[in-house]
Protein backbone atom coordinates (compact mmCIF):
# COMPACT_ATOMS: atom_id res chain seq x y z
CA UNK A 1 0.00 0.00 0.00
CA UNK A 2 1.05 3.97 -0.37
CA UNK A 3 0.95 6.58 1.96
CA UNK A 4 2.46 9.87 2.22
CA UNK A 5 2.92 9.83 5.86
CA UNK A 6 2.93 7.29 8.55
CA UNK A 7 3.30 6.84 12.36
CA UNK A 8 3.35 4.19 14.05
CA UNK A 9 2.84 3.90 17.91
CA UNK A 10 4.80 0.97 19.50
CA UNK A 11 3.67 0.01 23.60
CA UNK A 12 5.86 -2.01 25.54
CA UNK A 13 4.89 -4.34 28.47
CA UNK A 14 4.98 -1.38 30.75
CA UNK A 15 2.95 0.63 28.94
CA UNK A 16 5.56 3.14 27.45
CA UNK A 17 5.05 4.19 23.68
CA UNK A 18 7.75 4.85 21.50
CA UNK A 19 6.59 6.89 18.23
CA UNK A 20 8.16 6.61 14.61
CA UNK A 21 7.26 8.84 11.63
CA UNK A 22 7.82 9.08 8.04
CA UNK A 23 7.27 11.99 5.73
CA UNK A 24 7.89 10.70 2.55
CA UNK A 25 5.88 10.61 -1.22
CA UNK A 26 5.09 8.41 -1.05
CA UNK A 27 5.77 5.22 1.23
CA UNK A 28 5.34 1.59 0.11
CA UNK A 29 4.68 -0.24 3.30
CA UNK A 30 3.52 -3.75 3.97
CA UNK A 31 2.21 -5.25 7.47
CA UNK A 32 4.02 -8.65 8.26
CA UNK A 33 1.45 -11.24 9.33
CA UNK A 34 3.77 -14.10 9.79
CA UNK A 35 7.79 -13.70 9.77
CA UNK A 36 9.89 -12.44 12.55
CA UNK A 37 11.87 -9.41 11.58
CA UNK A 38 15.09 -10.31 9.37
CA UNK A 39 17.91 -7.89 8.42
CA UNK A 40 16.17 -5.76 5.67
CA UNK A 41 13.17 -5.44 7.96
CA UNK A 42 14.79 -5.08 11.38
CA UNK A 43 13.32 -1.91 11.79
CA UNK A 44 11.79 -0.17 14.73
CA UNK A 45 8.58 -0.37 13.27
CA UNK A 46 8.29 -3.90 12.57
CA UNK A 47 6.05 -5.64 12.10
CA UNK A 48 5.12 -2.59 9.29
CA UNK A 49 7.86 -3.07 6.26
CA UNK A 50 8.74 -0.50 4.19
CA UNK A 51 10.58 -0.87 0.77
CA UNK A 52 13.07 1.29 -0.25
CA UNK A 53 15.71 3.71 1.90
CA UNK A 54 12.89 5.97 3.57
CA UNK A 55 14.08 8.10 6.86
CA UNK A 56 12.34 6.54 9.76
CA UNK A 57 12.43 9.02 12.56
CA UNK A 58 12.04 8.91 16.04
CA UNK A 59 9.53 11.20 17.48
CA UNK A 60 8.64 11.96 21.28
CA UNK A 61 5.16 11.36 22.46
CA UNK A 62 2.75 14.23 22.75
CA UNK A 63 1.03 15.41 25.97
CA UNK A 64 -2.18 14.19 24.07
CA UNK A 65 -0.77 10.63 24.28
CA UNK A 66 -1.98 8.83 26.87
CA UNK A 67 -0.82 5.11 27.97
CA UNK A 68 -1.21 3.17 31.17
CA UNK A 69 -1.26 -0.27 32.26
CA UNK A 70 -4.34 -1.31 34.22
CA UNK A 71 -4.25 -2.89 37.82
CA UNK A 72 -5.93 -6.19 35.45
CA UNK A 73 -2.60 -6.49 33.27
CA UNK A 74 -4.76 -4.80 30.41
CA UNK A 75 -3.13 -1.70 28.68
CA UNK A 76 -5.31 1.80 27.94
CA UNK A 77 -4.26 3.93 24.91
CA UNK A 78 -5.74 6.97 24.58
CA UNK A 79 -5.09 10.00 21.67
CA UNK A 80 -5.81 12.34 19.51
CA UNK A 81 -5.04 12.93 15.83
CA UNK A 82 -4.84 16.07 14.05
CA UNK A 83 -3.62 15.09 10.58
CA UNK A 84 -3.91 15.60 6.92
CA UNK A 85 -5.05 13.24 4.41
CA UNK A 86 -3.20 10.12 3.29
CA UNK A 87 -1.85 9.19 6.92
CA UNK A 88 -1.06 5.74 7.91
CA UNK A 89 -1.33 5.48 12.02
CA UNK A 90 -0.73 2.56 13.12
CA UNK A 91 -0.55 1.42 17.05
CA UNK A 92 1.01 -1.43 17.99
CA UNK A 93 0.45 -3.82 21.11
CA UNK A 94 3.56 -5.52 23.43
CA UNK A 95 3.68 -9.62 22.74
CA UNK A 96 1.12 -11.21 24.21
CA UNK A 97 -2.01 -8.13 23.93
CA UNK A 98 -4.80 -7.66 21.40
CA UNK A 99 -7.21 -5.02 21.31
CA UNK A 100 -10.56 -5.59 22.80
CA UNK A 101 -11.93 -1.80 22.80
CA UNK A 102 -11.61 -0.11 19.84
CA UNK A 103 -13.55 3.67 20.24
CA UNK A 104 -13.23 6.20 17.66
CA UNK A 105 -13.90 9.88 18.69
CA UNK A 106 -14.67 12.66 16.93
CA UNK A 107 -14.17 16.46 18.11
CA UNK A 108 -16.64 19.73 18.15
CA UNK A 109 -16.56 22.00 15.58
CA UNK A 110 -17.41 25.95 15.58
CA UNK A 111 -16.49 26.24 11.57
CA UNK A 112 -17.37 24.32 7.88
CA UNK A 113 -13.53 25.22 7.08
CA UNK A 114 -10.69 23.76 8.37
CA UNK A 115 -10.25 20.09 10.11
CA UNK A 116 -13.23 18.12 10.26
CA UNK A 117 -15.00 16.96 13.12
CA UNK A 118 -15.91 13.31 11.03
CA UNK A 119 -13.83 10.64 10.77
CA UNK A 120 -12.73 9.84 7.58
CA UNK A 121 -10.61 7.21 8.14
CA UNK A 122 -11.02 3.30 7.21
CA UNK A 123 -9.98 1.52 10.37
CA UNK A 124 -8.66 -2.49 10.47
CA UNK A 125 -6.87 -4.46 12.85
CA UNK A 126 -3.80 -6.81 11.92
CA UNK A 127 -1.56 -9.51 13.76
CA UNK A 128 1.86 -10.93 13.75
CA UNK A 129 1.35 -14.17 15.48
CA UNK A 130 4.71 -14.91 14.80
CA UNK A 131 6.49 -12.46 17.66
CA UNK A 132 2.15 -12.50 19.05
CA UNK A 133 1.81 -8.68 18.60
CA UNK A 134 -1.16 -6.88 17.24
CA UNK A 135 -2.13 -3.47 15.33
CA UNK A 136 -4.89 -0.39 15.12
CA UNK A 137 -4.46 0.48 11.76
CA UNK A 138 -6.12 3.67 10.51
CA UNK A 139 -5.78 5.16 7.20
CA UNK A 140 -6.68 8.61 7.41
CA UNK A 141 -8.12 9.61 3.62
CA UNK A 142 -8.89 13.72 4.19
CA UNK A 143 -7.52 16.17 6.94
CA UNK A 144 -8.95 15.15 10.03
CA UNK A 145 -9.02 15.62 13.87
CA UNK A 146 -10.13 12.95 15.92
CA UNK A 147 -9.05 10.70 18.67
CA UNK A 148 -8.99 7.08 19.46
CA UNK A 149 -8.96 5.12 22.62
CA UNK A 150 -8.06 1.82 22.87
CA UNK A 151 -7.76 -0.96 25.40
CA UNK A 152 -5.35 -3.68 24.93
CA UNK A 153 -5.90 -7.29 26.86
CA UNK A 154 -3.73 -9.68 28.18
CA UNK A 155 -4.33 -13.17 26.80
CA UNK A 156 -3.08 -16.86 27.14
CA UNK A 157 -1.71 -18.19 24.05
CA UNK A 158 -1.24 -16.48 20.12
CA UNK A 159 -3.60 -13.44 19.21
CA UNK A 160 -6.03 -13.71 16.51
CA UNK A 161 -5.24 -14.24 13.07
CA UNK A 162 -7.26 -11.04 11.68
CA UNK A 163 -6.48 -12.13 8.12
CA UNK A 164 -9.45 -13.43 5.97
CA UNK A 165 -9.51 -16.04 3.59
CA UNK A 166 -12.58 -16.68 1.71
CA UNK A 167 -15.49 -17.25 4.38
CA UNK A 168 -13.69 -17.83 7.74
CA UNK A 169 -15.45 -15.39 9.96
CA UNK A 170 -18.83 -13.71 10.26
CA UNK A 171 -17.87 -10.35 8.50
CA UNK A 172 -17.31 -12.32 5.51
CA UNK A 173 -21.66 -13.46 5.20
CA UNK A 174 -23.09 -10.68 5.88
CA UNK A 175 -25.98 -12.66 6.87
CA UNK A 176 -26.47 -11.56 9.64
CA UNK A 177 -24.82 -14.21 11.85
CA UNK A 178 -24.39 -11.64 14.89
CA UNK A 179 -28.42 -11.94 15.27
CA UNK A 180 -28.68 -15.14 13.78
CA UNK A 181 -31.27 -14.04 11.19
CA UNK A 182 -31.40 -16.78 8.71
CA UNK A 183 -33.68 -16.63 5.98
CA UNK A 184 -34.86 -19.58 3.67
CA UNK A 185 -34.58 -18.67 0.13
CA UNK A 186 -36.99 -19.75 -2.42
CA UNK A 187 -37.75 -19.44 -6.40
CA UNK A 188 -40.15 -16.44 -5.83
CA UNK A 189 -38.01 -14.15 -3.65
CA UNK A 190 -34.82 -15.00 -6.70
CA UNK A 191 -37.07 -14.71 -9.33
CA UNK A 192 -38.25 -10.72 -8.28
CA UNK A 193 -35.09 -9.54 -8.23
CA UNK A 194 -34.36 -11.45 -11.42
CA UNK A 195 -37.50 -11.45 -12.93
CA UNK A 196 -35.91 -11.92 -16.92
CA UNK A 197 -33.47 -14.78 -16.02
CA UNK A 198 -33.52 -18.47 -17.40
CA UNK A 199 -35.62 -19.95 -14.78
CA UNK A 200 -32.93 -23.26 -14.49
CA UNK A 201 -30.01 -20.82 -13.75
CA UNK A 202 -32.53 -19.39 -10.25
CA UNK A 203 -33.51 -23.20 -9.48
CA UNK A 204 -29.47 -23.59 -9.48
CA UNK A 205 -28.83 -20.23 -7.90
CA UNK A 206 -31.78 -21.20 -4.89
CA UNK A 207 -30.50 -24.05 -3.99
CA UNK A 208 -27.05 -23.13 -3.80
CA UNK A 209 -27.71 -20.08 -1.34
CA UNK A 210 -29.86 -22.49 0.66
CA UNK A 211 -26.86 -24.82 0.89
CA UNK A 212 -25.34 -21.48 2.39
CA UNK A 213 -27.82 -20.79 4.83
CA UNK A 214 -27.84 -24.93 6.02
CA UNK A 215 -23.90 -24.30 6.63
CA UNK A 216 -24.55 -21.04 8.74
CA UNK A 217 -27.41 -22.52 10.70
CA UNK A 218 -24.89 -25.92 11.32
CA UNK A 219 -22.34 -22.70 12.38
CA UNK A 220 -19.74 -23.91 9.96
CA UNK A 221 -18.45 -20.62 8.64
CA UNK A 222 -16.00 -22.43 6.15
CA UNK A 223 -17.36 -23.43 2.46
CA UNK A 224 -16.99 -26.50 1.15
CA UNK A 225 -15.55 -26.70 -2.18
CA UNK A 226 -18.60 -28.51 -3.83
CA UNK A 227 -20.26 -24.82 -2.85
CA UNK A 228 -17.44 -22.79 -4.09
CA UNK A 229 -17.21 -24.83 -7.47
CA UNK A 230 -21.49 -24.20 -7.46
CA UNK A 231 -21.30 -20.57 -6.99
CA UNK A 232 -18.07 -19.93 -9.31
CA UNK A 233 -20.52 -21.71 -11.86
CA UNK A 234 -23.91 -19.93 -11.58
CA UNK A 235 -22.56 -15.92 -10.39
CA UNK A 236 -20.75 -15.21 -13.64
CA UNK A 237 -24.14 -16.43 -15.65
CA UNK A 238 -26.31 -14.14 -13.44
CA UNK A 239 -23.79 -11.49 -13.61
CA UNK A 240 -24.11 -12.13 -17.55
CA UNK A 241 -27.21 -11.57 -18.44
CA UNK A 242 -27.53 -8.15 -15.80
CA UNK A 243 -26.32 -4.46 -17.45
CA UNK A 244 -23.39 -4.54 -15.01
CA UNK A 245 -21.91 -6.21 -12.02
CA UNK A 246 -21.95 -2.67 -10.33
CA UNK A 247 -25.52 -2.16 -11.27
CA UNK A 248 -26.24 -5.70 -10.11
CA UNK A 249 -25.22 -4.78 -6.91
CA UNK A 250 -26.91 -2.03 -6.21
CA UNK A 251 -30.13 -3.56 -7.48
CA UNK A 252 -29.69 -5.88 -3.91
CA UNK A 253 -29.87 -2.65 -1.69
CA UNK A 254 -33.86 -3.15 -1.12
CA UNK A 255 -34.01 -6.68 -0.97
CA UNK A 256 -32.96 -7.59 2.55
CA UNK A 257 -30.78 -10.39 4.10
CA UNK A 258 -30.86 -12.30 0.38
CA UNK A 259 -29.62 -9.07 -1.72
CA UNK A 260 -27.07 -8.45 1.04
CA UNK A 261 -25.83 -11.91 0.72
CA UNK A 262 -26.18 -12.00 -3.24
CA UNK A 263 -24.34 -8.28 -3.23
CA UNK A 264 -21.17 -10.30 -1.27
CA UNK A 265 -21.40 -13.11 -3.50
CA UNK A 266 -21.38 -11.30 -7.04
CA UNK A 267 -18.31 -8.78 -5.60
CA UNK A 268 -16.60 -12.10 -4.42
CA UNK A 269 -16.99 -14.65 -7.44
CA UNK A 270 -18.35 -12.26 -10.62
CA UNK A 271 -14.96 -10.90 -11.72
Amino acid sequence: MYHEFLVNQSIDLNGKVKVNFIDEKYINWSYETQLVPRAKTDTPIFPIIVSGNALIQEKPTGRETKCTKLENGNISFIDDYSVPGGFLICVTSPPGYEPSIVKLKSMPTYSNRGYNDIIPAHFEIKSNRAINKSSVIMHVLERAYFGVCIEFSKIDGVVKNYDRYWFNDPYDLTLHLVNKQFEIVDFDKIHSIHPDHDEQDIHELVQVLNDIVQMLKSENEVMTPSIKDKLSRIIPKIVAGSSSAVTLIDSYKNAGIIGELLSTLVKLFGN
